[in-house]
């Protein structure tokens, strides 16, 4: 084979080189050379002849290219050739030998001819398959997380993919693993979906997914009543409700009387928790609480600092009295008695 600069390019003396001069593709480039002829000289005697293409080892072909060898011409009368239009992707680095059954001419051109042609190999669109539908609960309450699932997508290239949820309500999560968890503020249908993107790729993302209906209602509310055993705080405190699960926090109240304080809750407070003020209670139900207090009498001018707190247990001074409010359990009051001169 040998290349002219202007056309018919594939002219010479015999009209059959050996060599190609012509400058490799570019990257994205492809090139035909054709006719390529393939004859027996008369004086051979087979049956059938053999066409072999060889790489080079010097200089070996890109490994980005096609290769490819297609018949365009058997000669007349030949049987048992493969059929006009036959393609051959010729492997790298190896020998290609095709046999063929012979044809014998002293003219090349009536022979067999061939298109060899270099081809840029076509990168691949990277697609991302649609993730399943989402799967987790389809009823809530309100400000209740849940979690929630998606899977099944993959990159036709072999990539990670990552996933991301639209929730319904105008916010989406970030992007990455397939199990997420949200919670719904207010009360309403909303309509959960997911995508995947590649992972190397981030610009290349699935549709999104089929879609899963969400209904959150608003939470169901219990009641918590405080009452105050006896009856000292200056206000009583009316039952208050509160969201199924939360966690309240509430501490005694005030009492009116100074002689009046804080011993214990009793009723539906924590076990290990019956000294607390303020106290913390999980609302996983209707609840009552009882706060106690000692209920004591103020006696004029006792201890001689203007009174002290008469109790069933005997006197107290308020200087006492106050001491005894910030641990009231952990000390007995002083019962003060009067001495006499002997």
């Amino acid at each position: 084979m040998y290349h002219e600069y202007d056309p018919p390019e594939w002219t010479g003396e015999t009209g059959f080189y050996q060599a190609d001069y012509r400058a490799p593709p570019a990257a994205n480039e492809s090139k035909t050379w054709a006719p390529l002829c393939v004859w027996a000289e008369p004086t051979y005697s087979g049956d059938t002849m053999q066409f072999s293409m060889q790489s080079s080892a010097t200089y070996p072909p890109p490994t980005d290219r096609e290769y490819l060898l297609e018949l365009v011409q058997v000669p007349e009368g030949v049987t048992g050739a493969p059929p006009v239009g036959t393609v051959w992707t010729l492997p790298l680095n190896q020998t290609f030998t095709l046999t063929l059954p012979t044809y014998r001419t002293a003219n090349g051109l009536e022979g067999y001819q061939f298109a060899f042609a270099i081809a840029a190999v076509p990168t691949p669109t990277e697609s991302i398959a649609t993730p399943s539908s989402p799967s987790g609960p389809s009823s809530r309450q309100a400000n209740n997380g849940g979690d929630y699932s998606t899977g099944g997508s993959t990159s036709n290239l072999g990539h990670g993919v990552e996933y991301e949820f639209a929730w319904g309500d105008g916010t989406q999560s970030s992007w990455g693993p397939p199990s997420r968890s949200h919670s719904w503020s207010s009360p309403g249908t909303y309509v959960v979906k997911a995508r995947a993107r590649c992972a190397t790729h981030p610009g290349v993302m699935s549709v999104w997914s089929s879609s899963l209906t969400v209904t959150v209602t608003a939470p169901e509310r219990v009641t918590l009543t405080i009452l105050v055993e006896p009856a000292v705080a200056a206000e009583t405190i009316p039952p208050a409700e509160h969201p199924r699960g939360e966690v309240v926090t509430v501490a005694a109240p005030e009492p009116q009387d100074p002689c009046d304080y804080f011993i214990r809750w009793t009723g539906d407070v924590p076990v290990g928790h019956e000294y607390d003020s303020p106290l913390s209670i999980t609302m996983d139900a209707d609840k009552t609480l009882t706060a106690n207090f000692y209920d004591g009498q103020w006696v004029p001018g006792f201890c001689g600092i203007g009174g002290g707190c008469q109790f069933s247990m005997g006197l107290v001074c308020l200087a006492g009295l106050v001491f005894m409010k910030s641990v009231p359990l952990k000390l007995k009051p002083v019962t003060h008695r009067r001495r006499t001169k002997s």
